[in-house]
C-alpha cells in the first residue's frame, strides 16, 4: 500500500458521471470526459487505479502516480491553491478535483513544483 498524489485523464469522448453508476451519488458528481483531468491524493495508489478502472473502464482512463509518500494533505491543499479556478463543480455546486482547461503535462508540472 502506497499513498501518494495521482492524475487521472479520461479517454471517452462520451460525458460518463464522475460517480459511475453508483446510485446513491446520484446527482452529486459531474459529467466528465476527455476535456477533463483530475488529480487527488489516496493512502493506496493501486486500489485508487483499480477505483477507476472499475468507475469508467480500463480502455477510458489514464492514471499516473505523480508523487508517492511525503505529505499529501499539504501537496493537496496546495495543487488546489495552484489550480483552483480550473476546478469544475459538481451538480450540488460543490468544488470538485475534476479540473477543465488544463493538459495532463501542465498539471505534472504544477504538481511536482508545489512538492518541492
Amino acid at each position: 500500500m502506497t499513498k501518494g498524489i495521482y492524475i487521472v485523464a479520461l479517454l471517452n469522448e462520451t460525458p460518463l458521471s464522475s460517480y459511475g453508476p453508483d446510485s446513491r451519488r446520484k446527482g452529486a458528481g459531474a459529467l466528465v470526459n476527455r476535456e477533463h483531468i483530475k488529480f487527488g491524493k489516496t493512502v493506496d495508489l493501486l486500489r485508487r487505479r483499480r477505483d477507476y478502472i472499475k468507475t469508467f473502464g480500463a480502455e477510458n482512463i489514464d492514471f499516473t502516480s505523480i508523487i508517492e509518500g511525503g505529505d499529501i494533505d499539504d501537496i493537496e491543499h496546495k495543487i488546489k491553491l495552484k489550480v483552483g479556478h480550473l476546478r469544475i463543480t459538481s451538480l450540488k455546486r460543490r468544488k470538485l478535483e475534476w479540473l477543465h482547461g488544463i493538459d495532463k503535462a501542465t498539471l505534472e508540472e504544477i504538481i511536482r513544483s508545489v512538492a518541492k
